[in-house]
C-alpha cells in the first residue's frame, strides 16, 4: 500500500473555508467529563512523552521508501535508552536501593504499580524478581491498574480514577516498613495519585518512577504533601519514537533501572559493576538487533502481506475469512514479553483486543499471543503473571484462553491457520536449556496447515547449529539473536525481545497506514490521556492543512467523545470503525454531524482510509 500524504495547499485552494457544526448539534454521551473539567485535568500537550521525536519525524514516509531504514530510525530512537541509564541510574540507586534493601531485611513488602503499560512492567518487574528469589516471594508484588485481566486486554477508565487506585490497595494491609514504586511515563495516571496518597496516608515509602519534566497538578501534589511527602524519580528520556507511545521506550526504561536496581538489591551485587554490565549488555543487544534488522524486516513483510491481502479480515467491516491473523506461541520464559505486545498492540493501532470467552460477537482479534505448552487455562495465568491470579480477578481474567491447549471459543486450536495467516514462535535460550521440541512440532504442524511460520530465539551464547537447522527448515523466517548477555533477573534478554517485539508489531501497522510521521493516527480513545492525544493528533493534522482556521476546543471534544461512543458500540458488536482520529477529521471537513456517521464511515472505506477525504454533499 502507498502511504497516504496530505495534499495541504490543494486542499486549501479547493475548499477555503470549512464551517464546523454548532456543539449543540452533538451532545456529550451520558457520564463524560464537562469540558472544562477535562482541560483542566487532562491537558498533556506539554509533557515530554506526548512531543514528536526529531529523528522519526518522517518515519512513515521513511518507511514507506525503505522498511529498512524505517527500522533504523525506530533502532536509532532505542540507542538513546543507554545514554539515559547510564545519565540516570548512580542518582536512582541512591535514593531506591537502600531502601529497596532495608525493607526486604526488615521482612516488609515491594511494591510496583502502574497503568497499561507501566502495570505490565510493574508484574514483570515482580515476577522476575520472585523467579530469581523464591524466599521472598510474599515481599514483592506487581499491581496493574484495572486487576489482573488487564495485562492481556486494556481495561477503560480504570486510568483515570484515583478512587480506583485508593480501592486497589485497601486489602492490601499497608504498613510503614512497606514501599511503593509508581510507574508511569507521562507522569499522569489518576490511579496512581489515588495509589500514592493513599500509601504515604498509610506511612509507607512512596517513590513515583515517570520520564516527563512537565507532570499535571494533580500528580505534583503527591510530592508537596506535609506528611509523608512522595519521592519524585524522574529519568526525562524525551519524545517517544511514537509519538506519545509510551509502551516504547518509557516502559523499557522503566524496565531497565528498576530492574537494575532489584537485581542489585536481591543479589547483593557491586553497584557500579553491575550497571556498567547491564548498560554494556544494552549495547550488544541492539547492536546484534541491528545486523539482523533484514531478517526482522523478512517478518514485518509477512505480516504485511497478511494484512493487505484482499482476503483479509484486516478493516472489514466483520470477519469474513479465516486470514489476516498473526499469532505469537511463546515458552515459558518469554510468555509476558509476548502478551505485553500483542496487548498493546490494540489501542495503539486501534485493532481489535483479545476476545474473552463470551464475546463471540466481537471481531477476533489481528494479533494474539498463547502460551505453549500448557492444557490448564489458570496454570497459564499463574504462569504469565509469575504468581497465583487474584481471587476477585479470576472470574473475569480466564475467560481469556492464554494456554495452547486449553479449550474454548478462542483456543489456539480454533485460531487460523490456514494460508493466509503468520504464526510467530518465541523463546529465550540459555546453555543448559534442553531442545525445544514441543516448539518445533508446533511450527511443522502449523506450516503443514498452509500458515507463515517465524522463529524469533533470544541466545545467551549461540543456538546450537543442528538446533538452528530444524527451525530453519521449519519455518518460513529465522531471527536469532545471539550472545545476549544473560543476567540474574533476565532484564537484558526480556529487553531484546520487547525491542524486537516493538519493531515488528510498529513495523508492519506503519506499513498498513496507521502511522502519519510518527503520529498514531489510529489509536483508540479508551481513556482521557488518550482522548487528550486523540485531540492533539486532530489539532495537528487539521492545522497542517487549514491552518487559517483553528478548530473550537470544546466543539472538538464533543466530537470525540461522541464517535468514541459510536465506535465502542460497533465494537461490541462486532463492527469495525476506521480510527477516532480519522472519523472526526472527516466529519468536520466534510461538515457533518453524528447523524452522519454511517455515511462518513463509508467515504473512509472509499478511499482506502485517508486522513481527508472530498467533501460530499450532505443530503
Amino acid at each position: 500500500m502507498r502511504p497516504i500524504y496530505i495534499f495541504a495547499a490543494t486542499l486549501l485552494m479547493m475548499f477555503a473555508t470549512v464551517d464546523l457544526p454548532a456543539s449543540s448539534e452533538n451532545q456529550l454521551p451520558v457520564g463524560c467529563l464537562p469540558f472544562q473539567e477535562f482541560k483542566n485535568k487532562f491537558n498533556l500537550g506539554s509533557t515530554t512523552t506526548e512531543k514528536r521525536h526529531p529523528k522519526t519525524y518522517r518515519l512513515s514516509q521513511s518507511m514507506h521508501q525503505s522498511p529498512i531504514q524505517g527500522l533504523e530510525l525506530l533502532l536509532d530512537v532505542d540507542e538513546e535508552l543507554i545514554e539515559c541509564f547510564e545519565k540516570n541510574i548512580t542518582q536512582l540507586s541512591k535514593c531506591l536501593l537502600p531502601r529497596f534493601k532495608m525493607t526486604l531485611a526488615n521482612h516488609g513488602r515491594i511494591f510496583f504499580i502502574g497503568s497499561g503499560s507501566s502495570g505490565r512492567v510493574a508484574i514483570d518487574l515482580a515476577a522476575k524478581a520472585k523467579g530469581f528469589a523464591p524466599i521472598l516471594e510474599a515481599q514483592i508484588e506487581g499491581i496493574i491498574a484495572g486487576g489482573d485481566a488487564a495485562f492481556v486486554r486494556a481495561k477503560e477508565g480504570f486510568e483515570d480514577s484515583e478512587t480506583d487506585g485508593r480501592k486497589a490497595l485497601i486489602s492490601l494491609d499497608l504498613k510503614p516498613v512497606d514501599i511503593v514504586v509508581l510507574i508511569s511515563g507521562s507522569g499522569s495516571a489518576s490511579f496512581n495519585v489515588g495509589c500514592g496518597h493513599f500509601a504515604a496516608d498509610k506511612g509507607c515509602g512512596v517513590y513515583y518512577f515517570y520520564n516527563s519534566q512537565e507532570i499535571p497538578e494533580r500528580t505534583q501534589s503527591l510530592f508537596c504533601r506535609d506528611d509523608h511527602p512522595v519521592i519524585p524519580l524522574l529519568v526525562d528520556f524525551g519524545p517517544q519514537a511514537i509519538a506519545g507511545s509510551t509502551r516504547l521506550q518509557a516502559a523499557t526504561l522503566a524496565e531497565i533501572c528498576l530492574g537494575t536496581l532489584l537485581a542489585t538489591a536481591l543479589g547483593n551485587l557491586q553497584e557500579e559493576e553491575y550497571q556498567d554490565r547491564i548498560a554494556q549488555g544494552i549495547r550488544n543487544s541492539l547492536s546484534q538487533i541491528r545486523a539482523k534488522l533484514p531478517h526482522l524486516n523478512s517478518i514485518v513483510q509477512e505480516e504485511v502481506k497478511v494484512f493487505s491481502s484482499s482476503s483479509s479480515n484486516f478493516r472489514q467491516l466483520r470477519d469474513i475469512s479465516d486470514q489476516g491473523y498473526v499469532t505469537l506461541l511463546a515458552t515459558s520464559n518469554s510468555i509476558r514479553e509476548a502478551f505485553i505486545d500483542t496487548t498493546e498492540t490494540s489501542p495503539t493501532f486501534s485493532t481489535n483486543p483479545p476476545r474473552k470467552e463470551s464475546e463471540t460477537q466481537r471481531k477476533r482479534e489481528e494479533f494474539r499471543a498463547y502460551l505453549l505448552g500448557h492444557e490448564k487455562n489458570e496454570e497459564a495465568w499463574d504462569n504469565l503473571l509469575g504468581r497465583k491470579l487474584r481471587e476477585g480477578d479470576r472470574a473475569e481474567a480466564t475467560q481469556f484462553i492464554l494456554a495452547e491447549q486449553a479449550d474454548g471459543t478462542n483456543a489456539y486450536f480454533r485460531r487460523p491457520k490456514r494460508s493466509g495467516n503468520v504464526v510467530i514462535g518465541t523463546m529465550k535460550y540459555s546453555r543448559s536449556d534442553p531442545f525445544p521440541k514441543n516448539l518445533l512440532d508446533a511450527l511443522l504442524q502449523v506450516r503443514d496447515s498452509g500458515a507463515s511460520t517465524c522463529f524469533i530465539c533470544i541466545a545467551e551464547n549461540f543456538f546450537p547449529e543442528d538446533w538452528k537447522h530444524h527451525f530453519e527448515q521449519a519455518c518460513d523466517h529465522v531471527l536469532f539473536l545471539e550472545n545476549i548477555p544473560f543476567d540474574p533477573l533476565g532484564i537484558l534478554p526480556t529487553v531484546a525481545l520487547k525491542i524486537t517485539l516493538n519493531l515488528l508489531s510498529n513495523s508492519s501497522m506503519v506499513l498498513m497506514n496507521k502511522i502519519s510521521g510518527n503520529l498514531m493516527i489510529d489509536v483508540r480513545a479508551s481513556n482521557y490521556k488518550l482522548i487528550d492525544r486523540c485531540m492533539r493528533l486532530i489539532q495537528e493534522l487539521w492545522d497542517e492543512s487549514f491552518p487559517s482556521q483553528p478548530l473550537d476546543e470544546e466543539i472538538l471534544y464533543t466530537y470525540v467523545q461522541c464517535v468514541y461512543a459510536e465506535q465502542k458500540k460497533r465494537q461490541d458488536a462486532g463492527i469495525y470503525t476506521p480510527s477516532l482520529v480519522k472519523i472526526v477529521l472527516n466529519m468536520l471537513f466534510n461538515n457533518q454531524t453524528l447523524k452522519d456517521f454511517e455515511k462518513t464511515v463509508q467515504i473512509i472505506a472509499e478511499n482506502q482510509e485517508r486522513i481527508f477525504t472530498n467533501r460530499r454533499d450532505p443530503s
